[in-house]
């Protein structure tokens, strides 16, 4: 996956297997050291493998906003993924059984108002779980990735259907045993009727 250390004055090209099986010749910049490329070029793996790995490209066009409308955002571009997420920092940082996600390139994502409205926090033990939030009212918004490789769209804050569904839940391991299961409870469109 890496290559054996030798600089790039010595080396001038070498081959990297990707993630999705191709490989990529590395042609480091002469200011570069090659550990640096090697990092990228590891890191572009993760990135092939992650975007590689179920689901088809669809491509949207939608706009989202906050719960008090002070951020509004858009995504236009293709989409990989759309993930019920079980783990237990989504589930905290959503309240709920799981947090539904739609995964995008990061350059997909543009706001177009209220971009000095959003906060991030950052879990300290966390390597990139972060939140990103309306400081008006709380709601949940995108977040880019540290690393740049994906953003996140909460996709509740959509203003309409995205036109796609879930393609997978993912940390099922850590999902509670309350969430997700509605063939045993009562179902109302709308509030429950009064007793």
């Amino acid at each position: 996956m890496s290559c054996d250390g030798i600089q790039p004055r010595d080396r001038p090209s070498c081959r990297h297997l990707r993630g999705n099986g191709r490989w990529r010749r590395c042609t480091p910049a002469v200011s570069s050291n090659h550990a640096k490329v090697v990092w990228r070029l590891e890191r572009d793996m993760r990135y092939d493998l992650f975007w590689s790995a179920g689901g088809e490209m669809s491509q949207l066009n939608l706009s989202g906003s906050c719960l008090c409308g002070s951020v509004v955002y858009a995504i236009s571009g293709d989409s990989m993924h759309f993930f019920h997420c079980h783990c237990q920092r989504c589930r905290k940082a959503t309240g709920t059984g799981h947090a539904s996600n739609i995964i995008m390139r990061p350059d997909n994502v543009t706001w177009t108002a209220g971009e000095e409205l959003l906060t991030q926090f950052k879990v300290p033990d966390a390597k990139r779980f972060a939140t990103v939030f309306c400081n008006r009212c709380g709601s949940s918004m995108p977040r880019v990735a540290p690393d740049m490789s994906v953003a996140v769209v909460p996709a509740g804050t959509l203003d309409n259907d995205p036109g796609i569904g879930p393609s997978a839940r993912i940390f099922q391991d850590s999902k509670t045993d309350w969430s997700c299961d509605a063939s045993e409870i009562p179902v109302f469109a709308t509030y429950p009727p009064a007793n």
